[in-house]
């Protein structure tokens, strides 16, 4: 946090920014990971420069998703960590350090349950139906990709009571997890916003969807909701993505 409120960015590609937070964590977390899994292979939002991640174990790491929330105080943001084995998310971690908020999952093991703070995540009550749903989408730093926000926020807007935009898909995903969304959908996470933030929906039971194959690192659709919303969504996930999606 001592970097919090930082107003100095840097411009990356489209209309992202990057801080010296993001830099300062995600030294930290490849140096820690690195030196304990030195096998395992890593793809690093401020740092990879491969298109392609191969091997049984890959770490994907997000070290601050939601970096102009955090540059402007807005407590929305995340640090994120994923192991996706042959393919299927393994591990995911998403905290939270202005709400002391930490969020894991291993899906694929005895035990691993969706958490929260370590204890076993109760999931608030979901909406029945569309009509009653609160929906979280948000913008792309691709500019061509917000073309399938304003179309998402054209349809949905008459049939769903609520929706947000609050700039930060890691933690979005999470609280589709925890109920405070029902559903969110996003034309174009990477794979870091997704690796961790999956693990934690996979093990909360939340249905999931985006394109094939999921693991490419380029910026790629995705749409989450909890299962009463399933039909009902598929209409709204259509109008992400100019390819067919596919539950995960």
């Amino acid at each position: 946090m001592r970097h919090y409120g930082e107003v100095q960015t840097t411009p990356k590609s489209g209309l992202d920014l990057l801080t010296a937070a993001d830099l300062a964590s995600e030294r930290l977390i490849l140096g820690k990971l690195q030196e304990e899994f030195p096998a395992h292979t890593y793809v690093a939002e401020e740092s990879s420069s491969t298109t392609t991640a191969a091997g049984e174990w890959v770490w994907y790491i997000d070290p601050l998703d939601g970096t102009c929330n955090f540059s402007r105080c807005d407590p929305h943001f995340a640090v994120a960590l994923g192991l996706v084995r042959n393919g299927r998310p393994y591990l995911g971690v998403v905290y939270n350090p202005a709400r002391d908020q930490l969020f894991s999952a291993a899906p694929q093991l005895p035990g691993g349950e969706a958490r929260l703070n370590g204890q076993l995540m109760q999931t608030r009550v979901a909406s029945p139906t569309l009509a009653a749903a609160s929906l979280g989408t948000d913008w792309p730093w691709s500019l061509e990709l917000r073309r399938h926000t304003v179309a998402l926020l054209e349809h949905a807007a008459p049939h769903v009571r609520q929706i947000k935009i609050r700039g930060c898909a890691v933690l979005d995903l999470c609280d589709v997890a925890l109920g405070v969304l029902d559903a969110y959908l996003h034309p174009g996470c990477q794979a870091w916003d997704l690796a961790a933030a999956l693990a934690i929906n996979a093990a909360a039971g939340i249905k999931l969807f985006s394109s094939d194959p999921l693991w490419r690192l380029s910026p790629q659709p995705i749409a989450a909701c909890v299962p009463s919303l399933t039909r009902e969504i598929q209409p709204l996930a259509a109008l992400i993505s100019s390819q067919p999606l596919r539950p995960l």
